[in-house]
């Protein structure tokens, strides 16, 4: 078996809520349906036996029997995308009955044709039941193809009584299928039997394959390899999960005289065998040779001398010729005369003995191999006479090829012949006539009915009783008839001769194909036709002739004229026609001879939307303030909404009719658009303002195709349970605690108020930060406003935030004017800090990587904004402070924490501490290290001056570097380490003025 690992465990792969007035109405129900994108779902349906029952969302029906009745369920069908699987977890449903409905109830499945359950319940109870069936079993994993489910019901004690189902889940993964992929093979030709060509190749490539071997082969006749040197019958490769690739050679070994075209089974690792067509045939050619060339002609001899073209797939063992004084003799029956002088392919046969002088001999050359014999095209030649002759060959090269069949009046058929005489007594030649032909000695004419060739005329050569011309021949038929005769061709004192003439005089009429329509909208489609015979005599137009009546009569329909025939095609693009409606047709063309029709063919034009219908809400249960899609499609009606496209771009905005105080936020007014040629559009970014149950929305048409309302949806909005990452999302406000400052978990700003509140919120300022307050420089927390507690996780500044603030200063304070107020840094995890991979820190407490081409400074302090009061920070768990290189981080503020606490300064930047406001020496009593970068003393505060506590290390493990700035100001610490293998590079600076280094415990 199979098993694949999607990337979410336990995922929906087919759901809904079923949120709808009536759902029963629709068999299936779609609307709602949450589906996984590689596969698609039919909503959940009904079978035969069982009734639509109304009710509000819920899928009602009734008409239950008693008994277990095949016909009486629900069903869903779930069918995978073209390459990949799913494994089914489970079914979660809602069931719910009347008094007298169905109260048990079984599921199963058309992997076995409904015979077995998968799982069964009861349900006596008349409100609702959560009921959960698994679907673990083998049978329901690595499905590939349409799955039905069915859950039967039985039980009712009457034909009124309801069951429903008030909404479902399948859960399990949806992952891709291992496949195979293969490249052409190039075909392998004619090959000699009993030979080995060289090796062609293919490459397979592999993806999501399990372990198992990947095998090529076999296939008669060829054979495999992967290194075009050792080769098999077949082959079985060996490699990792996951992908694969491999060229594969492939040698043909024909041994028989046969097609050996066929496919290479090409499987293995979990995926389904493909087919690599491969074409080859075995052969054992005879020769190949030419027609022969004849030379040394006298009263009773020739030379032929032969060409050998190919030899064929074995050696010649026999060639010559053979002749005979009959044109047209089957090749076998003449006199045969071999040659034994072939050499560097060719050969020779001398011809001796021939009688009477001036006959014409016919002749086939021949070759013989193991593969057969071959002879070439009939030749001849003509032996000197001792009396006048003329000759014309009967067949072969300078006889007269046939005309065929002409249209009348039009069409001309132009051919030649050779005319040879000797020992003529000088007197004119004539050749002709013959109805319907004329003659001439130049291609060009002029033609006459006859043509006579006098000694020693131009054009030809007659002269010492010799005569060679050509004859060129055109043939011109007035009349529906065959003209084939005899040329008559005499004179020179020898005896008349004639040339057989074949040809035809036709009128045929057109002869056309009415193709499919193509382009098929609304009110029009492009109709092309396919001229098979354009038929004798000029077209005089063409085009085609329609209607809506099914089989009308050609001729009694609306005739539309086309004007682009090119080659044997035309085409023509019909509008105006009535949508959704048949139209019938015929391609036509008209000559002389009358107009010429095709096959009826038709097209049915495109459905014109009407109503619009909200087909999808994504996520189905939005978060609160999160952004969430509205699926929007045209229909063709509110019944059956079928999707339907435009046919002009047609704005929609979504409305709210049910809700309370809460806002429903579009991304944009309108909200989006429908576009011409689509049916439907997803419009992402909209926005809720709360949490809130049963909020109801509608599309609207706002400009292009009139459109009516969609049908009411609702859909509940809940509150966020996710991670606690906050991202700053303003430019014009500065308030910490409003929360569409903020985007991200929407269940307010990050923090919370009240004393001693743990939460890990991670409040960032990254690159979709617009924090760019220039006149006061950074946000202010009212620490009124949360009764002068305040807890966070972390502060974060990514490395890609670049905000531009005043004096270069990121600011954080307390925006009270009437209170002072405690702000609490719990830790909050964080992977890849700065964007550093493997910068990780489980409890970071401040980050500070701020684009180094704008504000590179935060300063966390009393007072921001318009605020007079104090604030303190305090550290209620150990962490880290990540300060990049050329970054800082000053506490302006009283510092507190207790001796159990400890802080991990690294990053190579800089943390100062000066303390203020509250207190001007710093409570903080838990250790320091300063893994990497420095740590500052802003004021004699800086560090508490009792013992114990305050152990400062400097450097850490591997080689970074601390330093401890005294910045001319007294320091106080309970002791003083310096480790790692960089211990030599930590420093103790004491700045320009001099100052006090005090160790109360020493370490």
């Amino acid at each position: 078996m199979v098993v694949l690992f999607a990337s979410m465990a336990n995922a929906q792969i087919f759901s809904n809520t079923i949120v709808d007035p009536n759902p029963s109405n629709f068999n299936p129900f779609v609307l709602g349906q949450v589906v996984d994108p590689n596969v698609t779902a039919s909503g959940i349906g009904r079978g035969s036996g069982i009734n639509a029952n109304a009710g509000a969302d819920r899928y009602n029906a009734n008409n239950w029997s008693a008994t277990f009745d095949a016909s009486d369920y629900f069903t869903f069908t779930i069918t995978p995308n073209s390459g990949y699987l799913v494994n089914f977890t489970q079914l979660q449903f809602t069931f719910q009955r009347s008094g007298t409905g169905a109260n048990a109830f079984a599921l199963r499945s058309s992997q076995d044709g409904f015979t077995s359950n998968i799982a069964t319940g009861t349900y006596t109870g008349t409100s609702t039941s959560a009921q959960t069936f698994s679907l673990a079993a083998a049978a329901f994993q690595n499905v590939n193809a349409a799955i039905e489910f069915r859950l039967y019901c039985w039980g009712a004690s009457g034909a009124g009584g309801t069951s429903s189902i008030n909404d479902f889940s399948f859960t399990g993964t949806v992952a891709q299928a291992p496949f195979l992929t293969a490249t052409p093979l190039t075909g392998f030709g004619d090959i000699c039997i009993n030979t080995t060509p060289g090796s062609n190749t293919f490459d397979i490539t592999g993806t999501n394959l399990t372990a198992a071997n990947v095998t090529v082969g076999p296939l008669t006749g060829y054979q495999f390899s992967t290194n075009n040197a050792t080769f098999f019958n077949s082959l079985s490769i060996a490699h990792a999960p996951g992908a694969f690739s491999q060229t594969i050679y492939v040698r043909f070994n024909p041994t028989l005289v046969q097609s050996y075209n066929g496919n290479i089974p090409v499987g293995g690792g979990g995926a389904t065998t493909i087919q690599v067509p491969v074409t080859g045939s075995g052969v054992n050619t005879a020769p190949n040779i030419n027609v022969g060339v004849v030379s040394g002609i006298t009263t009773n001899s020739a030379t032929v001398t032969v060409t050998v073209i190919s030899a064929g797939c074995t050696p010649i063992t026999a060639y010559g010729i053979e002749y005979s004084t009959t044109p047209g003799f089957a090749n076998g029956t003449g006199i045969q005369v071999p040659s034994v002088n072939l050499a560097a392919g060719v050969y020779s046969v001398n011809l001796t003995g021939l009688v009477p002088p001036g006959t014409t001999f016919y002749f086939h050359t021949y070759a013989t191999n193991a593969g057969g014999t071959t002879y070439g095209a009939e030749n001849s030649f003509t032996l000197v006479s001792t009396t006048p002759q003329l000759n014309v060959p009967a067949s072969g090269p300078g006889s007269l090829p046939a005309f065929g069949n002409l249209c009348i009046n039009s069409a001309v058929g132009n051919a030649s012949f050779s005319l040879t005489g000797s020992l003529l007594n000088g007197s004119n030649v004539v050749v002709g006539p013959l109805a319907g032909y004329t003659f001439a000695t130049n291609p060009l004419g002029p033609f006459s009915a006859s043509r006579s060739f006098v000694n020693g005329g131009s054009g030809y050569t007659y002269s010492g009783g010799n005569l060679n011309a050509t004859v060129y021949v055109r043939f011109v038929p007035t009349l529906v008839q065959s003209y084939n005769g005899n040329i008559p061709v005499s004179g020179g004192g020898a005896t008349a001769i004639t040339v057989a003439a074949t040809g035809a005089g036709i009128n045929t009429n057109p002869s056309l194909t009415t193709e499919n329509a193509i382009f098929i909208g609304t009110d029009g489609a492009t109709l092309p036709a396919t001229v098979i015979d354009p038929g004798c005599g000029a077209i005089i137009s063409y085009g085609f002739e329609y209607s809506t009546v099914n089989g009308f009569t050609p001729g009694t329909g609306t005739a539309a004229p086309s004007s682009n025939l090119s080659g044997s095609s035309f085409s023509l693009d019909l509008n105006g026609l009535a949508a959704n409606t048949t139209y019938y047709y015929y391609a036509y063309i008209t000559n002389a001879n009358g107009t010429f029709y095709g096959a009826i063919n038709s097209f049915v034009t495109g459905t014109i939307p009407t109503a619009l219908m909200i087909e999808i809400i994504s996520p189905a249960s939005p978060i609160a303030l999160a952004p969430f899609s509205i699926k929007v499609t045209a229909v063709d009606n509110l019944v059956d909404r079928t999707p339907v496209n435009v046919t002009s771009n047609t704005a929609v905005n979504i409305t709210r009719y049910t809700g309370g105080a809460n806002v429903l936020t579009p991304p944009a007014t309108p909200a989006g658009v429908i576009p011409t040629g689509g049916s439907s559009i997803i419009i992402p970014g909209f926005l809720y303002s709360a949490p809130e149950v049963g909020v109801g929305i509608r599309a609207v048409r706002v400009s292009g195709m009139a459109l009516a309302n969609s049908q009411d949806t609702t859909f509940d909005v809940v509150a966020y349970t996710g991670p606690s990452t906050f991202v700053w999302n303003s430019s014009i406000n500065s308030a910490w605690l409003t929360n569409t400052n903020w985007f991200g978990p929407p269940v307010a700003s990050p923090g919370a108020a009240g004393n001693g509140t743990v939460n890990n919120h991670l409040a960032s300022f990254t690159s979709q930060s617009t924090m760019q307050l220039t006149a006061l420089g950074g946000v202010g927390i009212n620490m009124n406003t949360v009764g002068g507690f305040y807890n966070l996780g972390a502060i974060y500044l990514s490395e890609t935030y670049n905000g531009l603030h005043t004096s270069g200063f990121a600011a954080i304070g307390n925006s009270s004017t009437s209170i002072n107020g405690t702000l609490t840094l719990h830790g909050a995890p964080l992977n890849n800090v700065g964007g550093i991979a493997g910068n990780n820190h489980s409890s970071l407490l401040i980050g500070n990587y701020m684009n180094t081409a704008g504000t590179t400074v935060i300063d966390i302090r009393n007072q921001q904004a318009s605020g007079s009061r104090f604030m303190t920070l305090q550290l209620a768990s150990s962490g880290s402070m990540v300060i990049g290189t050329g970054r800082s981080v000053l506490l302006s503020l009283l510092l507190t924490g207790t001796a159990d606490k400890s802080v991990t300064v690294t990053g190579g930047g800089n943390l100062t501490l000066t303390p203020s406001g509250a207190g001007t020496v710093n409570t903080y009593a838990g250790s320091w290290t300063i893994a990497n970068g420095s740590i500052t003393a802003g004021t004699n505060g800086a560090f508490k001056n009792t013992a114990p506590g305050n152990i400062m290390t400097l450097g850490s493990n591997p080689a970074l570097a601390g330093k401890l700035r005294m910045n001319g100001y007294n320091v106080f610490l309970g002791g003083l380490n310096s480790v790692g293998t960089a211990g030599a590079a930590n420093s103790v600076d004491n700045g320009n003025a001099s100052a006090t280094l005090t160790i109360n415990t020493a370490s």
